[in-house]
């Protein structure tokens, strides 16, 4: 894990001489990381931001993204891909996608000068005189525009962590400053293309 900055850099890993121990926590800082070293988990902690899961199984190597919208709007989902592209000769029609527990639609609400962020106004809906935001989509939308199909992308892991109380969720928490999250961690098992992927509260 690192220490997530609400930006779009990241890190690549691909052999265990750039690790300095059996656990990484917050040694590096960034919003991403790349690996296409068997058995090494990397992995991203939310609490409402989206995380985002990239599997280029003809090149075993996987990516995992903390996506808030700050790190949307500045690119960290094409940022990976592009990553996947130079560094390991992945096509983005060849990745597989999956999208986790984020706050989404149905109750991520915005303030209202958020319908002057022209970038994200097609993903505001207006409810009952309130502003909600689809964090999900737009971040969907860019990866199909930087080539990932659609049907690549997949959702069934994108509960709302909000309304679901089974999530952890910052917007919920009643202490801003210590709150729980989830950590959501993505490994090959070996060299055969085996991906594991786990998320689970901590």
């Amino acid at each position: 894990f690192q220490r997530q900055v609400h930006e779009a850099d990241g890190w690549v890993i691909t052999n265990t001489q750039q690790l300095t121990g059996p656990v990484m926590k917050e040694e590096r800082e960034g919003d991403y990381l790349i690996n296409s070293v068997a058995g090494v988990g990397i992995g991203v902690l939310t609490a409402d931001c989206l995380p985002i899961i990239f599997y280029a199984p003809k090149h075993n190597v996987v990516a995992a993204a903390h996506a808030g919208w700050r790190s949307a709007v500045a690119g960290i989902g094409p940022k990976v891909l592009t990553e996947l592209q130079e560094k390991f000769g992945v096509n983005p029609s060849d990745v597989q996608v999956y999208l986790g527990a984020c706050a989404k639609v149905c109750c991520y609400e915005v303030g209202s000068d958020w319908a002057e962020k022209k970038q994200l106004a097609p993903y505001l809906v207006t409810r009952d005189g309130k502003l909600y935001f689809d964090n999900p989509g737009f971040n969907k939308s860019l990866l199909i525009a930087a080539g990932v199909p659609a049907a690549n992308i997949y959702g069934q892991y994108n509960g709302c962590t909000i309304c679901n109380h089974k999530y952890h969720s910052y917007r919920r928490a009643v202490d801003k400053k210590h709150y729980d999250v989830q950590a959501t961690i993505v490994w090959i098992t070996d060299r055969e293309n085996n991906l594991t992927m786990k998320t689970g509260n901590s």
